[in-house]
């Protein structure tokens, strides 16, 4: 995990937090809000969660944030409700990616747990980012996601999502009065 640890000095005075710590510590701006908002950038020895503060001279910045290409786990993983040797079907938690859609994004996913439980998920061609995932839920969305472990289970479950043979249901839960559709 890299960090770094600086005191502001007259040509940073005044400068945003993450800004000044993405210049020295050489990392992108969204790293360093990633670490700002998982309390791992201290101003002072006191986590700081406004990325937009301004750091007067002689201020004590310290940080750490997760390597590139390593992305944190997830915040609640997923739970395995069925698993034999060609299909995984698990949980996933509201607010968990089922996958990633860019390589650079570094929100934790169901498809990079599921690669790390389950090695042989790396050998099935495909897209690198959805190894093993053969639909998707939205991030907000909690529910089953079906996992292939063969190449032979993921051509199959692939085909019938294709042809509408694989039945998704859905609940909602509403608080309060439903919008009217009326237009």
């Amino acid at each position: 995990m890299p960090e770094v640890e600086f005191e502001v000095g007259h040509t940073l005075a005044g400068e945003r937090l993450d800004r000044a710590l993405a210049l020295v510590a050489a990392i992108e701006r969204s790293v360093v809000v990633t670490a700002i908002a998982q309390g791992r950038v201290l101003v002072n020895g006191v986590p700081e969660s406004k990325k937009a503060r301004r750091l007067g001279a002689g201020a004590r910045v310290a940080a750490s944030w997760d390597a590139p290409g390593a992305p944190p786990p997830p915040p609640v993983a997923p739970t395995i409700r069925w698993e034999d040797e060609d299909l995984v079907i698990v949980a996933k938690p509201a607010g968990l990616l089922t996958h990633r859609t860019h390589p650079r994004d570094e929100r934790p996913s169901v498809a990079d747990w599921a690669r790390a439980r389950f090695p042989e998920l790396e050998q099935l061609a495909g897209d690198q980012l959805r190894r093993g995932i053969v639909h998707r839920l939205d991030l907000g969305t909690s529910g089953l996601v079906v996992l292939a472990r063969s190449a032979v289970a993921r051509e199959r479950l692939e085909a019938m999502v294709a042809h509408h043979e694989m039945e998704r249901r859905y609940l909602a839960l509403v608080r309060g009065a439903a919008p009217s559709r009326a237009r």
